[in-house]
């Protein structure tokens, strides 16, 4: 197993070539630490979800287009969607258990808020 401070062989020819070159990088652990933040199923996480997918719903139930893209603008679904993506290009377990879960009870979260607008007697 890999200390955590030690980067993978692949990672540390990359950044010696960028070193050499003058370029500055994101070192790769920097950015896992910051994508693994990103990806954590929050309070505001799911305060956005919610509030996104009622938006949205309502915006579908008074057929107005402006108002569906104003809910995906506050959807913040992007957050975990990159860490998802990095997680399977690098193999990394924990990133993608955390955006996965963050993605799937989002999802979940979205449908529920939904279907309880839609059949809600009014």
């Amino acid at each position: 197993m890999q200390n955590q401070n030690q980067m993978p062989k692949r990672v540390q020819k990359t950044w010696r070539l960028f070193r050499n070159a003058g370029l500055r990088a994101i070192p790769i652990l920097q950015l896992r630490e910051s994508l693994l933040q990103d990806s954590k199923l929050t309070l505001n996480y799911i305060v956005l979800i919610v509030s996104s997918c009622l938006i949205a719903t309502f915006g579908l139930l008074v057929n107005s287009a402006a108002v569906i893209i104003g809910a995906m603008i506050i959807a913040p679904l992007m957050m975990p969607l990159r860490g998802l993506s990095f997680a399977t290009l690098e193999g990394d377990g924990k990133l993608l258990r955390n955006s996965f879960l963050s993605i799937a009870i989002g999802t979940l979260l979205g449908v529920t808020c939904s279907w309880f607008v839609e059949w809600c007697p009014v």
